[in-house]
């Protein structure tokens, strides 16, 4: 991606959980990567065609009741089932992240993998075990080797409740995501820095440029569930620049 500052990689993610070892697309990328740039690298390098539904998902933990995650599984297989549907998400693994991950994995096991695409946003001082993802050449990894874990089994439980909010965290990567955009914001762990930027990726894809660079909307849709007041900040965004209307759980 010229001028962008990003260098493109695969890597292989394994999950303890699972035990399986699958290639996911991602790119490490500068927070004011331009939107020309991030719509080559969709359409040139993932070959990504133009998505018929975008749902954005803001959240973090929250407390998981059974009925409430199979209504949330069984929503999002609903909007999938015209193939083309993109779901964004902070990217990580747990909560209604984590989710978002188990529920598109069921549902490609079952109808295969044209029909939905989970795409994690997350900033890169944020990632557990990021070290792994990094050539110090800035050349990319082909493939680079990230091994995940189940963060919510792996939580104390005399921890603070998810409604208080940790300014700062680390987190792993959810392995069933299909592509991540890692933002890079240095080595600050501090939560919401890749808030501008999700912002104008929602707008790359929302309104996506067409062989004839002609504008086409396309439909898209907020779900929060559970956060804190780092995601209230993506969802202002979300309602002021993209338009993007927003159901809250």
């Amino acid at each position: 991606l010229a001028g962008s500052g990003a260098f493109l990689v695969s890597f292989e993610l394994e999950s303890q959980a699972v035990c399986a070892i699958q290639s996911i697309e991602f790119v490490r990328l500068d927070s004011n990567t331009p939107e020309e740039a991030l719509h080559e690298l969709l359409v040139k390098k993932w070959e990504m065609s133009r998505p018929t539904l975008v749902i954005n998902i803001f959240g973090g933990d929250f407390e998981k009741k059974r009925q409430l995650k199979m209504i949330f599984k069984k929503g999002l297989w609903k909007a999938a089932e015209s193939a083309g549907c993109w779901i964004v998400t902070g990217g990580f693994n747990v909560g209604i992240m984590k989710l978002t991950g188990e529920a598109v994995r069921d549902y490609t096991d079952a109808y295969g993998s044209n029909h939905m695409n989970a795409i994690g946003i997350a900033s890169w001082g944020c990632i557990a075990r990021r070290e792994a993802l990094e050539n110090h050449n800035y050349e990319g990894s082909f493939p680079a080797s990230y091994q995940s874990e189940d963060s919510d089994s792996g939580r104390p439980q005399d921890l603070q409740p998810a409604s208080i909010a940790q300014d700062e965290e680390e987190l792993p990567l959810d392995p069933n995501h299909t592509h991540f955009f890692l933002v890079d914001t240095g080595f600050n762990r501090r939560k919401g820095r890749d808030c501008q930027f999700r912002t104008r990726f929602a707008h790359v894809i929302g309104t996506w440029r067409d062989e004839e660079n002609r504008e086409v909307k396309v439909p898209m849709c907020g779900l929060l569930i559970g956060g804190d007041r780092f995601n209230l900040e993506q969802i202002f965004y979300a309602l002021t620049d993209n338009r993007c209307p927003i159901m809250a759980i």
